[in-house]
């Protein structure tokens, strides 16, 4: 009986701990991957779409691909689906270059935030806007504002992404 009791409390230990490691592993932010690893139709739509740059890739959320890359002097981010169609074109920008109600906006909804990010981004559909990534008290979160500054949706991150933070 007692030997029962402890194989049932290690089962239940391992698939605690499995399921802690996949909800770690899925809530992750983007990890640098080699270009060999990323799907050939996902470079080659790349390729097409940038002129042929050299670009450092990452696997995001859904199985998503992420080229980073420089063009015309502005570092660019192309996010792919995983049938390596393009989803986003994104700048990297700062806060100092969005219209002052974005600016308004980022401010009212994080007083005490630091932008770690910010974005001009253009999706699939065309449709424009910005994106910032902000750590504040309550964690690391991804916001949208219309070209209004008008909040357009917002991700909650389990950890920020490195890089220097530009205050808000």
């Amino acid at each position: 009986k007692m030997r029962n009791r402890m194989i049932a409390s290690f089962g239940r230990f391992v698939l605690g701990t499995a399921l802690f490691v996949g909800f770690v592993h899925t809530t992750t932010v983007a990890q640098t991957v080699a270009a060999s690893s990323v799907p050939a139709n996902t470079v080659k739509a790349f390729q097409a779409s940038s002129g042929g740059a050299a670009a450092t890739w990452m696997v995001g959320p859904n199985r998503s691909h992420e080229a980073t890359f420089m063009k015309e002097g502005q570092k660019m981010v192309y996010v792919f689906d995983q049938e390596g169609q393009l989803q986003q074109k994104k700048i990297l920008s700062t806060v100092g270059a969005f219209p002052a109600s974005v600016n308004s906006a980022i401010i009212a909804s994080y007083p005490k935030g630091s932008v770690e990010y910010a974005y001009k981004v253009v999706n699939r559909s065309n449709q424009k806007y910005y994106e910032v990534q902000v750590a504040n008290t309550s964690g690391v979160e991804r916001m949208r504002f219309d070209l209004e500054g008008k909040p357009i949706g917002k991700t909650s991150l389990a950890a920020a992404q490195p890089a220097g933070s530009q205050p808000v």
